[in-house]
């Protein structure tokens, strides 16, 4: 049973192996703990990301804590650890209600609840009405018909799983409070999304915020900034999937940045697309305190481009790099290894476009099949180049993973791949001591993966290791 005296904790789970590719406070759990504080409900938050948790220390705190109610947040990557937890805590404290929320439910729910039984719920899509709704409903009692009333939640019944109606994403984006950061421990800085959804269609993103860009309005935008600037915050970045599509509201959150003063008080950072690069918008968002843009612009093949939907060629990537570098920005460029049809020769042309681009930093990610995408759909069906998706959620990373089986690669090649990119985008724009920085600054992960590839050496002769392919 829920009542609002009910002790709630929110976790955000991560790899016992350390090679997460979140670190920051988790922004969608900020904003389901604003909503229950809002809702006077009790709640508190163990993010075992950035304060570095393994497994077994978030279910000590959990037990410590003795919540009526867990909710946890999972990706794909995060799915087998966040099971784990459940599993810990049910084992001690079985009445213990256990909310599954984020990208993996949401796509496969039904498959979800089938393959990890220690979930009681899941929220499928957005998260602030249907957590309240469910909390409610546990309050006034356990049966099934109660349940069955919400909108955008799966559980079991009898041996037989429920999935509701999918809930409208939600309209008032101003209904919603400014995500509770206080639950978090402290940082440096945070991400504060000015929209949700994005427009384009790309086959290896799922859209959990839909494809409709609903965006807040500028003045309640500004607060949030100005709540930052109030806690002695240097910097944010705009988190949402393409910064600024709405060229008329954009200028307006800009003009009010400008107005506010709020320029000479706190630099960001956002996500624009090739495409929409326009030098006096830049300029704009430059007098407005922006200091960077990252694209993602994934490949630097133009037939691979057009495969996967990006609506651009490389020809409107070097502009848009150009551009974002004269108005004087800082700039980042997102590439992918591993898409559908793709070939040595597209790799190769994806590695020489980022050392021509020489983006201030570049990111080299592996395909990963994430469930809701065309991807997910063609490599399970042994299509586009691919053999098929790894059954193992945790193989599920963009980097050091090994989601993918393809026909023309194997998975050391395609690794091999993703470390020369990185070391001919330093070493071919002469950047040494970046490069050091680089290492360096991703040692933690870099420290254990070595340690899990010697532990596959280590492995029984008869079980296939493929680093001994490298």
């Amino acid at each position: 049973m829920a009542n609002n005296s009910s002790k709630i904790t929110l976790i955000s789970p991560a790899p016992d192996h350390g090679l997460s590719e979140m670190q920051s406070p988790h922004h969608g759990l900020a904003y389901i703990g604003a909503t229950l504080l809002k809702n006077q409900y009790n709640a508190n938050v163990i993010d075992a990301k950035t304060l570095h948790l393994k497994t077994d220390e978030v279910i000590s705190q959990v037990l410590r804590e003795k919540p009526d109610i867990v909710g946890i947040t999972a990706m794909t990557p995060d799915i087998i650890w966040a099971n784990k937890i459940a599993e810990g805590i049910k084992k001690e404290l079985p009445k213990t209600v256990i909310i599954l929320g984020g990208p993996h439910c949401t796509a496969l729910p039904e498959k979800t609840l089938q393959e990890f039984p220690f979930f009681d719920f899941l929220i499928l899509g957005e998260g602030e009405i249907t957590i309240i709704e469910l909390l409610e409903a546990l309050k006034n009692g356990n049966g099934a018909s109660n349940f069955k009333r919400i909108e955008g939640i799966a559980f079991r019944e009898n041996g037989k799983n429920i999935i509701t109606p999918s809930r409208s994403l939600i309209s008032d984006l101003e209904s919603i409070p400014f995500p509770a950061w206080g639950l978090f421990p402290p940082s440096t800085d945070y991400p504060v999304y000015a929209s949700r959804g994005c427009p384009f269609n790309c086959v290896f993103c799922m859209r959990v915020l839909g494809s409709k860009v609903r965006v807040r309005q500028p003045e309640n935008i500004v607060r949030e900034i100005e709540w930052l600037v109030q806690q002695n915050k240097k910097f944010f970045w705009f988190s949402d999937e393409t910064f600024g599509v709405k060229k008329e509201w954009l200028y307006k959150l800009l003009d009010l940045i400008i107005a506010k003063g709020l320029n000479k008080k706190i630099n960001w950072s956002a996500n624009s697309r090739v495409n929409l690069a326009d030098y006096d918008t830049y300029m704009k968002m430059k007098e407005a305190g922006c200091v960077e843009i990252n694209f993602g612009i994934e490949s630097g093949s133009n037939e691979i481009l057009s495969k996967v939907h990006k609506g651009f060629t490389t020809e409107m990537a070097k502009k848009a790099i150009a551009i974002a570098k004269k108005a004087g920005f800082k700039t980042g460029a997102f590439f992918i290894i591993g898409h559908p049809y793709e070939t040595h020769s597209t790799i190769k042309e994806t590695i020489n476009l980022a050392a021509e681009l020489n983006t201030t930093e570049a990111a080299f990610g592996l395909m990963v099949p994430y469930p809701g995408t065309k991807v997910f759909e063609l490599a399970n069906k042994g299509e586009a180049g691919y053999l098929k998706a790894s059954e193992n959620w945790d193989e599920y990373r963009k980097y050091f993973g090994a989601s993918l089986e393809f026909k023309n690669f194997s998975s050391a090649e395609l690794k091999k791949y993703q470390v020369k990119a990185y070391i001919n985008f330093y070493i071919k724009n002469y950047r040494f001591k970046e490069l050091f920085l680089f290492l360096y600054r991703h040692k933690r992960s870099l420290i254990n993966f070595i340690k899990n590839k010697f532990k596959k050496i280590l492995i029984p002769s008869g079980i296939k290791d493929d680093f001994a392919k490298t």
